[in-house]
């Protein structure tokens, strides 16, 4: 899957199977900057994308094209500005990594919650007809623009960033 700023999601096939992607069919538009894309283990049958108010989960239909959008969890603060992104979206045993850059303006204390901070987003199971319940907890602050975040193979988490570093220091 892959995601662009301008709120789109398209699903990658090899369709000559020479094992290179090289066609693509859209999943979904209209969402706000999904920074983020991740299938949920349990259920691959749909797909999950950080976008700018939420980690949204969108259900695919056979065809392969989004049909239902449902929100996994929200409660951060954004707002029109472009840079209010989502980012990150790293895995865990119980959910979700997220990464949210720091506010670059004066706001409104809602607007301005759980910026510039990694958040653990946990899912609880619930009945197999409804979504996950979400409860969200800082684990991490002081993060000025986060990019992403990634994990190494022994699972340890690294965030990326674009904050510049000198070379000859």
């Amino acid at each position: 899957f892959i995601s662009s700023l301008e709120g789109r999601v398209w699903s990658a096939h090899d369709s000559s199977g020479d094992g290179l992607e090289d066609t693509s069919l859209p999943v979904s538009d209209e969402l706000a900057a999904p920074y983020g894309i991740a299938v949920p283990a349990d259920d691959p049958s749909a797909i999950d994308v950080a976008a700018k108010y939420g980690i949204v989960r969108l259900r695919l239909d056979d065809a392969g094209r989004a049909h239902t959008a449902s929100i996994l969890a929200d409660g951060w603060g954004y707002t029109d500005d472009y840079h209010d992104w989502a980012v990150g979206f790293t895995a865990t045993p119980q959910g979700y990594l997220l990464a949210l850059p720091c506010q670059q303006d004066k706001r409104s204390p809602a607007a301005a919650r759980f910026r510039g901070q990694v958040l653990d987003v946990r899912l609880a199971p619930t009945a197999a007809d409804s979504l996950p319940k979400s409860t969200i907890a800082a684990l991490t602050s002081g993060h000025r623009f986060p990019m992403g975040l990634a994990k190494n193979r022994a699972g340890d988490v690294f965030r990326v960033s674009d904050e510049r570093r000198n070379e000859d220091h």
